[in-house]
């Protein structure tokens, strides 16, 4: 159909019909040709651009839909539509600033704007922000509850707080009624075994391999199919047990229950096999999982063998703690097998000491009991913080103390109840303490783990928020049964020493504190590749260097979310891998490696080509031949630094803290502002923001506030520059000046964070030379002093006629020279407050106010004349 006019509404209508039904059919190429015509005529129609970007986005190009947003926003900025999707675009490519940006205004314009919410919900996902992200789940089921990707967020958010796992199951389902994605099936697949359903289970297991060859998500079935095996074979062998103790039963009991157990083990493993004897096209795959079978099966006949030797003895000799023990779901099958399994966590090495001590303690005090034939003290109480980052496994930590509390007699029953604030503290007066009581009557004889416990007294000393009724019933309980559970409060370690100092009770009751520091850059490698190992991936050299390009980049975030971080970062690249290679024939090594591709790193060093645009910005200044050198120096030796890494050379990190010293006016700021870009542009800094701050910004006006404020100022800046203007006024006379606080916290964060901002102090030559003198911790952290001298005659005329070409304006000759002659002048009288470009915008906006009163006077209307600035405009 020929379209002569696509601003016309209903041509443009008739025109959208048609892209949208090659777009289902998948007919993409034929949309971007016909869309790519169609914006030669009308380039300037915003609608245009949208289909284009939308058509783009199906095909999962999203830089490209991305390009083209921005330029339908261009020329309609406040269509919550192309906000709403340019927000997708950017969560997919993993800018997530720019991602909640675009949607929360897009969101703002429209609140039911579906695109916005859910990139806003993912968002809130990624931060681990559970409670948030569920708020705009729910509101995008609840305006359209057949949406595919609010339905599968809802099962995310779901998912990540750990609901109900039949509940979490259902919504699965519905999900996968509505559409599919790459983990879907593996999500359901997952939720039948965790609820016990091995025989539906498995017919999902055998459909995803079916559908799935030679995906990772076949490997994974298959994996499950061998766990169902695995519980299946330990269902026998306890229920050999059951029928050995069961003596004092008449015999048809014990046949009846044989025969019902058998019926059930040959109804799955009749399922195992059928998927086992598939005809798969992955012959690898059928091999190493038969292999794998084999194994399972040869290794609980051994133990089925090993339990109908023993001799077992009857009910009556059998323990309360074997009882229990059998009835529970243990992590671990022995005190040395968790202690074991404490010992094989990636790091951690101040938390495996503490809690060593802790088993040494209590091994002590009963063996001490036991040799001096004296009661133990059985009130002993044993309750923890637990303070740190997310990622650092606390939670994992927590599954296997209650394990080792078990075995050591600590803990009756051995199970962990793990809650947060949404699961204790209520909406209304009363029902807190109910389900405060409820969480700890269920955690009896166990563990009660409260995560964020810092959020439980968010409303601060003397609030009415019911968190503080859930901490006095938990307090209560702690000292009246002390012996009968442990609590394990974990959250960041500010927010947790805060929650202690709000509550004196709570703190004496806890007599056992573990930090977990954040992993180091080898062991979130170990992580990754332990993580990529169990999806049948492994991380070649520079898939390596390539994830450590990217954590890197997500350590300099205040709240580093350690494993959570390096799960995502692998996740992501497991997709990109996905999108790249699709059906495509590879070989096997390609489906089994994850490369720095994949990481979306390109190891080499291609900072000149990114920054042409950068280096063009730092050129047009006028002048700064010397800073202009330092900052082409800086580059030079980045570049350096990473060729020596290419060949295994040890090299230390510059430190790229600076001084900039000079009068005002010499572009200071300017070129600040332009090195916090080239550093984003190299890889340096991951945001290359600048914040800009005075003495005011930092220095408090009583003892106790300086370091807090200029700390936050400090984090404010993180992944980009501290930029502190008139720094030597830091500096005070006074022997009591606050500033003296605010260098000494500065010094420390330069030292402890210095992968993390880069810190640039500025002002007079002298007065800045003393500020160092006086600071030697400043002086060995900074490195690099730039001096920016005074701009001459002529530079500051460059600069004058750069701001006349900025506005229109043409100086005649006869001005030109006038205005050279007074430059002169000024510069040959100049003294250490000499203005440099801030004394020409002065001259600038003076001569501009000049020539507008003299063209009114004169009633000139001539649009050259309006622009002409002439000698008597510059002239007192």
């Amino acid at each position: 159909m020929d379209y002569t006019d696509l601003h016309d509404k209903m041509q443009f209508h008739r025109f959208q019909s048609e892209i949208q039904q090659y777009n289902n059919n998948r007919f993409y190429n034929k949309s971007t040709t016909i869309l790519s015509e169609a914006i030669k005529c009308f380039g300037d129609h915003p609608g245009l651009h949208y289909l284009l970007a939308l058509t783009y986005y199906y095909c999962k190009e999203y830089l490209k839909a991305t390009e083209c947003l921005k330029t339908a926003i261009y020329y309609d900025e406040n269509n919550n539509k192309y906000l709403g999707l340019i927000g997708c675009c950017f969560f997919q490519i993993n800018d997530f600033e720019s991602a909640y940006n675009y949607s929360k205004k897009a969101y703002e314009l429209d609140h039911y704007n579906l695109d916005a919410i859910i990139t806003l919900g993912k968002i809130e996902l990624y931060r681990n922000n559970y409670d948030e992200a569920l708020q705009y789940a729910a509101l995008a089921v609840g305006i359209d509850d057949k949406n595919f990707k609010a339905t599968r967020l809802l099962s995310k958010c779901y998912i990540a707080k750990g609901e109900d796992e039949i509940v979490t199951l259902e919504i699965l389902r519905k999900a996968r009624r509505l559409g599919n994605d790459d983990d879907l099936d593996f999500d359901i697949i997952k939720f039948l075994y965790i609820n016990g359903n091995y025989f539906e289970c498995l017919k999902e297991c055998k459909r995803s391999i079916i559908e799935n060859t030679d995906s990772y998500i076949a490997q994974k079935a298959t994996m499950y199919v061998s766990k169902i095996y695995e519980k299946v074979m330990l269902s026998k062998a306890r229920m050999n047990q059951e029928l050995e103790l069961r003596q004092d039963k008449e015999n048809s009991d014990n046949l009846n229950l044989n025969e019902e157990f058998k019926i059930n083990e040959n109804k799955i493993k009749s399922s195992i096999d059928n998927i086992m004897d598939l005809g798969l096209k992955n012959e690898d795959l059928v091999s190493s999982s038969e292999d794998k079978m084999e194994k399972v099966k040869e290794e609980y006949s051994k133990k089925n063998e090993d339990i109908s030797n023993k001799q077992i003895v009857n009910q009556n000799n059998f323990t309360h703690k074997e009882r229990s023990k059998e009835n529970g779901d243990r992590n671990s099958a022995s005190l040395e097998e968790a202690l074991d399994k404490l010992e094989a966590l990636i790091g951690l090495n101040n938390v495996k000491t503490e809690i060593k001590r802790i088993v040494q303690l209590i091994k002590y005090e009963n063996n001490r009991a036991n040799v001096l034939g004296i009661e133990k003290n059985i009130s002993q109480s044993y309750h923890f913080l637990f303070l740190g980052n997310p990622g650092t496994g606390k939670t994992t930590v927590a599954r296997l103390i209650t394990d080792i509390f078990y075995y050591l007699g600590i803990l009756e029953k051995g199970q962990l109840v793990e809650v947060d604030r949404s699961s204790i503290v209520g909406r209304f007066i009363g029902e807190t303490a109910k389900l405060t009581k409820k969480a700890i009557d269920n955690a009896m004889g166990g563990i009660l783990f409260i995560d964020e416990a810092y959020s439980l007294a968010k409303g601060g000393e003397g609030s009415n928020d019911y968190g503080a009724e859930a901490i006095e019933v938990l307090i209560k309980e702690m000292e009246d049964k002390r012996d009968k559970f442990t609590v394990i409060l974990a959250g960041y370690t500010k927010e947790m020493r805060n929650l202690m100092k709000l509550n004196p009770g709570l703190k004496s009751r806890i007599n056992l504190e573990i930090e977990f520091e954040d992993y180091k850059d080898h062991e979130l490698v170990e992580i990754a590749k332990s993580m990529a190992n169990e999806n049948y991936y492994q991380l070649n050299k520079d898939g390596e260097r390539a994830f450590l390009e990217k954590i890197k980049i997500e350590k300099v975030d205040e709240n580093f979310a350690n494993a959570r971080v390096a799960r995502n970062i692998l996740e992501s690249a497991i997709r990109e891998k996905a999108y790249r290679i699709g059906d495509s024939e590879v070989t096997k090594e390609e489906l089994l490696t994850l490369s720095s591709e994949d990481f979306g790193v390109n190891l080499e060093f291609n900072a000149r080509d990114k920054m042409k645009e950068l280096q063009e910005e730092l050129d047009s200044l006028v002048g700064l031949s010397e800073v202009k050198n330092i900052v082409k120096g800086i580059i030079n030796t980045l570049e350096l630094q990473h060729r020596k890494k290419e060949l295994g050379i040890e090299s230390e990190d510059i430190s790229l803290n600076m001084i900039f010293t000079g009068n005002p006016g010499t572009g200071k700021t300017t070129v600040a502002r332009i090195l916090g870009k080239i550093l984003k542009t190299i890889g340096v800094l991951k945001k290359g923001h600048m914040i800009e701050v005075t003495r005011a910004d930092l220095v408090g006006e009583y003892v106790g506030q300086t370091a807090p404020k200029t700390l936050n100022k400090i984090k404010e800046a993180y992944g980009g520059i501290l930029f502190i203007d008139e720094a030597y006024s830091l500096n005070g006379s006074g022997g009591n000046d606050f500033g003296k606080e605010a260098i000494a916290t500065l010094i420390k964060e330069m030292e402890d964070n210095r992968d993390k901002l880069v810190v640039i102090m500025a002002g007079y030559t002298k007065e800045m030379k003393d500020l160092v003198n006086l600071n030697p911790g400043m002086e060995s952290r900074i490195k690099l002093v730039v001096e920016f001298s005074d701009y001459d005659a002529g530079e500051l005329m460059e600069i004058f006629e750069g701001l006349c070409i900025r506005e229109s304006y043409v100086l005649t000759e006869e001005a030109k020279q006038e205005l050279t002659s007074e430059f002169e002048i000024q510069y040959n009288n100049k003294d250490k407050n000499f203005g440099n470009g801030r004394l020409v915008r002065k001259y600038f906006e003076k001569i501009k106010m000049k020539q507008a009163g003299r063209i009114i006077k004169d009633d000139i209307r001539d649009k050259e004349e309006l622009l002409k600035i002439i000698i008597d405009d510059i002239k007192e």
